[in-house]
């Protein structure tokens, strides 16, 4: 068989024609420098890709330990809000067996025995704890304070955010009004001296007294408070200096109206002796921090979409502040608005008058629920202490807070029972909150995070593997360029004969 040789370079020595149809040389093959930066780029792309899916991994594990302490931490709360509203309902019985119980011995025991329940109320608030977080006394809560005459902080808001040192202005528009029932004529002398009849009514309780005659105008006053008071009316009795007998009804806001009726005509009846029904009253209005804010009697709610006081309450009972008059016209009219006697109070009053000031402290725990950084939130649990619950109850007794109540008294007992009432209803609204929160939020979150988690574990081989691809591509690059440069030497310099012997 005959081989023909062609020199490549000339391109034109010795060819057969036949062969020359039949042969064609193959594609020349790549130098080892393209090989090795070909195989250098494709494994760093690969690990790259590693690089970034590790990443994934580490931030996914992140938030799933971020999303089982939330899990943690909202269990363990749960269990104690749960064993809270368990002592409330003991309370409560206790109570209530108290205004059975009489003077001595039995009303002293009771007593005991309520006051011990309050202790492991706080208890239980103060020492539920996950690490080193108590969960029940406000630490994890938001706190707030205010300052101006007649200006009560009533809630805050975990949607309100903290404000400045100097707190949020609180602007009232108009103020609250109460149902009221006034006399239309004094109590004269005349009057007082014969017996007078009264009754009153208010929602489904009644009053009923009558005064012997010839008392004073303070001691028939006096007798209508008792017997208002004995027949559990949430009602006062003011008597002003015209001797006009003024009654009104302890909340504020519309849909608290009451009837009375008199044996003497325009006292507490109409001029025909027919019972009347009082005046309603109002709703407060006005803003905090120039936002719009809901009244609801005499309490001001920022409305769920403000930026800085969503569901911030503030109640105001004071007496507004009266403005400088404002200068009269050119047409001697003065400019302006008026109050309810028709008295002019300035410019200032159809902007409104600021009462106060509010400052807000959020102090939540911030927990991660996905990898990406804005999928955070936010926990917050108010305090369940004694001193914190049942407050803003009115009660003849003066009672401020659950911390307060004693049952030394049948007046007391009834008192007590509406602020436990009260307490109850709070801390049922927080276990409701917390089973929400656990059902619509932590429980899916952490299952969906659970998933993802075993997905990538899934692909953590895959990472190792090309880890170790990147490794060996980085050997093999040096080899091609290595053994690349000695063939390269090899044919650039060739030893004379060599083929010949080869082919021989």
């Amino acid at each position: 068989m005959t081989i023909v040789i062609t020199n490549l370079a000339s391109g034109h020595a010795g060819r057969h024609p036949a062969h020359e149809r039949r042969y064609r040389p193959p594609p020349a093959e790549p130098g080892p420098e393209y090989t090795a930066s070909a195989l250098r780029d494709a494994v760093s792309v690969g690990a790259l890709r590693s690089e970034q899916q590790r990443a994934e991994v580490g931030a996914l594990n992140q938030a799933l330990q971020a999303a089982e302490t939330a899990a943690g931490l909202a269990e363990r709360a749960a269990s104690g809000v749960e064993d809270i509203h368990r002592w409330l309902g003991v309370l409560y019985e206790s109570v209530s067996r108290s205004l059975e119980d009489a003077a001595g011995e039995a009303l002293e025991a009771r007593t005991r025995e309520i006051a011990e329940v309050l202790r492991k109320i706080d208890r239980v608030a103060r020492g539920t704890r996950f690490g080193t977080h108590t969960l029940l006394d406000g630490g994890l809560g938001a706190e707030g304070a205010v300052t101006g005459e007649g200006l009560a902080l009533v809630s805050t808001s975990p949607r309100a955010r903290s404000s400045p040192p100097e707190g949020y202005p609180v602007v009232v528009l108009a103020p609250p009004g109460r149902a009221t029932l006034r006399s239309e004529r004094p109590l004269g002398p005349e009057l007082l001296r014969r017996p007078l009849r009264f009754h009153i009514r208010e929602g489904p309780r009644s009053a009923e007294t009558e005064t012997r005659g010839g008392e004073t105008f303070e001691q028939v006053v006096a007798v209508l408070s008792r017997f208002i008071d004995q027949g559990g009316l949430e009602l006062l009795v003011e008597g002003g200096a015209d001797h006009r007998i003024v009654l009104k009804h302890v909340r504020y806001g519309p849909g608290h109206s009451f009837q009375a009726a008199s044996s003497a005509p325009g006292i507490l009846s109409s001029p025909d002796g027919k019972p009347v029904t009082a005046e309603d009253g109002s709703d407060i209005a006005g803003t905090l921090n120039g936002e719009p804010a809901l009244g609801k009697g005499e309490v001001l709610i920022g409305k769920p979409d403000n930026r800085n006081t969503a569901g911030l309450a503030v109640a105001f009972t004071g007496a507004l502040p009266r403005p400088p008059p404002v200068e009269a016209g050119l047409d001697g009219a003065i400019d302006g608005v008026t109050d309810s006697a028709g008295d002019s109070i300035g410019t200032d009053a159809a902007e409104g008058i600021e009462v106060g000031r509010v400052m807000v402290a959020q102090s939540g725990m911030t927990y991660r629920f996905g990898p990406a950084p804005h999928q955070a939130a936010t926990l917050y649990l108010p305090s369940l202490c004694t001193e914190r619950l049942g407050r803003r109850v009115y009660n003849r007794s003066g009672f401020g807070a659950l911390a307060e109540i004693q049952v030394d008294s049948i007046r007391q007992g009834r008192d007590a029972l509406r602020i436990v009432e009260r307490a109850t209803e709070e801390v049922a609204q927080v276990r409701e909150e917390l089973a929400q929160l656990r059902r619509e939020r932590i429980v899916p979150n952490l299952a969906e995070l659970r998933v993802r988690s075993q997905n990538l574990a899934a692909g953590q081989s895959a990472i190792a593997d090309a880890g170790f691809a990147h490794r060996l591509a980085e050997h093999v690059s040096d080899r091609l360029w290595s053994d690349g440069g000695l063939a390269a030497r090899a044919q650039t310099n060739p030893v004379p004969g060599a083929v010949m012997k080869l082919i021989n």
